[in-house]
């Protein structure tokens, strides 16, 4: 009979091993998951405190829809240099992001614009396709014959002091 027990208890022992092991490794995996997640957090500590001791990036202007085009090339630059300064690299985040800086007519025509993209109308899938179709849209259509009549009706008044 003490024969038997031992048996069992050398069974007892092995199941026990085994089932140690078998704990073990899933304690561990558990451990690699909220290790991982616990570094995640830091690192998005880290760059939030990182964000905040950064210079303040001023915001690029409002845009109205004026048919200007030293505003309209004024706005682009603007937000384009906004994207660089906050490293906005994926064409969708730009888009949207440039779209939240339209007001008034601007943001009517974008309105309008995506209501087209969702019916297929049209596509906008780059920054640089938004910026053809804005310019499109807004640039006035002789904006070149403005400028040139505006630098023909210069004239100069007063007069020319030698120094």
């Amino acid at each position: 009979m003490s024969e038997k027990v031992e048996n069992i208890s050398d069974q007892v022992m092995a199941l026990d091993n085994g089932v140690s092991d078998l704990v073990k490794q899933e304690m561990q995996g558990a451990f690699n998951v909220l290790a991982s997640s616990f570094e995640e957090r830091l690192d998005k500590r880290m760059d939030e405190k990182e964000a905040s001791t950064r210079i303040k990036v001023p915001q690029p202007p409002k845009f109205n829809g004026s048919r200007d085009k030293k505003e309209i090339n004024n706005f682009l630059w603007c937000v384009e240099r906004y994207f660089d300064a906050l490293r906005v690299e994926d064409d969708a985040k730009k888009i949207t992001t440039a779209s939240m800086y339209l007001v008034d007519d601007a943001i009517l025509w974008w309105s309008c614009r995506q209501t087209e993209v969702k019916k297929g109308l049209c596509q906008i899938r780059t920054w640089d396709e938004f910026k053809v179709d804005f310019k499109k849209q807004f640039y006035p259509d002789n904006a070149e014959e403005v400028a040139l009549k505006k630098l023909w009706e210069l004239r100069h008044t007063g007069t020319v002091k030698n120094m």
